[in-house]
């Protein structure tokens, strides 16, 4: 197989796993009765198809969020780092700067999901390494993640008042809660196993 079709192959691993796990997740929180569904308007069929145009749409953005930020923080800026750092510590400190300019479009909101975001750059790390230090499998899994939050979004599925927040995650952010937290740790957990 060539090296191209081997990173699409990882791209969509990725994406596959990320999205299904993220998917699963909120299923079950769904189930539980933890999110609920903001109510539309009643629309016509062709609003309705409106709806499954933008979640088509964000599959396109989420693959172009996933592989820039793959390149900048898990690529060129790990790459950096670990020139004049150990491996350990420069994952820990482009982890960190991941979390950080997330503040640059999210504002103070971002502060209760930084430790959610180090995780997910160190999580994001141990798939460029299981990938051979490619980054296609956490090109993937990273896409797969935006594409699912943006989808629910669009949907208008959110958390409810019936977990609570710092079960779910504060203010509907899915990485300022526990779930979020320990759904990162599990990946995390599953890709040092298949590194094993």
């Amino acid at each position: 197989m060539s090296l191209a079709k081997s990173q699409l192959a990882a791209v969509g691993w990725g994406f596959a796993i990320g999205s299904a796990s993220l998917a699963l997740l909120f299923a079950v929180q769904y189930g539980l009765g933890w999110l609920d569904q903001s109510p539309t308007p009643e629309a016509e069929p062709q609003a309705d198809l409106g709806v499954y145009w933008q979640v088509l749409l964000m599959l396109g953005l989420a693959l172009w969020i996933g592989w820039t930020e793959e390149l900048i923080f898990r690529g060129f800026l790990q790459n950096q780092l670990q020139r004049d750092l150990p491996v350990w510590l420069a994952t820990a400190v482009a982890s960190g700067i991941f979390a950080l300019l997330h503040g640059v479009w999210e504002g103070k909101s971002v502060l209760p999901q930084l430790p959610g975001l180090w995780l997910m750059g160190m999580v994001l790390v141990l798939a460029r390494w299981v990938d051979s230090g490619n980054l296609g499998l956490a090109w993937g899994l990273h896409a797969g993640w935006v594409w699912v939050i943006a989808s629910l979004d669009a949907l208008s599925i959110h958390s409810n008042s019936k977990a609570p927040a710092w079960l779910t995650g504060l203010a509907g952010k899915p990485l300022a809660g526990i779930l979020g937290l320990l759904f990162l740790l599990t990946t995390g957990l599953g890709l040092i196993s298949w590194l094993l």
